[in-house]
């Protein structure tokens, strides 16, 4: 059998091949409902500023090694997809699993029908075996929380959890700093139908096409090939970063001066 560090380098090869697979022009109109902000404090039980820690002792994988990587997940059109104003949309999302959150705004009750992606249940189950699992919306975390509950069904899969309040906005645009969840970018990486949510770290990023209706739906199975083969690469951003998304450009323009205001901020 052979140990996880020859895996590492024997899977580099094979991860290149499966980075085709993944979706290149993913959608750039994520939903983040609902959108008005709210002064809410860090989510400090769940998860801190900082390298994740498990909740529970690492599952091993299938070689034998524990999870050493962390693999970050949005939430909205990746893993789950809402509709508001009163609407089921049990036409449109016939057969679909579904659950209602109200959420109180202003005094009064918003419902939400949420629906999981297909495969959601059996991707969440599958990946937590080998990465640390944390979901980072850009969502409220009121609307969230029992979304992200109801996806981790008391299973323990899920390790961490960041809202809205810990994205980095810029002109209106929610950013995603990975280094609030893994000091060591080598070891994260972020799934996400917003490329501007992973622009602070482009070569970490995993686009996946967003997610609205369909039943027949496979974007999740799509990713499990290449993230199973990820896991044993010394440095995603070694392999993700030989991907050349259609939005390269944008990202780095966004980055660009993301980091620039950011330097401006620190040196005021």
């Amino acid at each position: 059998m052979t140990d996880a560090s020859s895996s590492a380098d024997e899977s580099d090869s094979t991860l290149t091949s499966n980075l085709l697979s993944i979706p290149s022009s993913p959608s750039n109109n994520s939903l983040h409902p609902p959108t008005k902000s709210r002064n809410i404090k860090p989510n400090t039980k769940r998860i801190n500023k900082g390298p994740i820690q498990p909740t529970s002792e690492p599952k091993p994988t299938v070689l034998g090694s524990t999870r050493n990587k962390t693999l970050v997940l949005d939430l909205d059109e990746t893993l789950i997809h809402s509709t508001s104003g009163g609407a089921s949309g049990s036409a449109v999302h016939a057969g679909l699993k579904v659950r209602v959150v109200e959420v109180v705004l202003d005094g009064r009750i918003v419902v939400y029908h949420v629906y999981k992606r297909p495969w959601v249940d059996f991707f969440l189950k599958t990946v937590s075996s080998w990465y640390t699992v944390v979901i980072f919306t850009a969502s409220m975390r009121e609307y969230a929380d029992p979304v992200i509950d109801w996806l981790d069904q008391g299973r323990g899969i899920i390790d961490g959890r960041l809202f809205r309040e810990s994205c980095t906005n810029i002109k209106g645009s929610y950013m995603k700093d990975l280094t609030i969840v893994e000091r060591d970018l080598s070891k994260v990486c972020l799934v996400d139908n917003s490329p501007i949510s992973y622009g602070l770290h482009q070569a970490n990023g995993i686009p996946i096409e967003g997610w609205l209706n369909d039943p027949s739906d496979e974007g999740l199975l799509d990713l499990l090939p290449m993230l199973d083969s990820l896991r044993f690469t010394k440095d995603v951003r070694r392999i993700l970063g030989l991907r050349g998304f259609s939005n390269q450009v944008l990202i780095k323009n966004q980055s660009s001066n993301l980091s620039h205001q950011i330097s401006i901020k620190k040196n005021s």
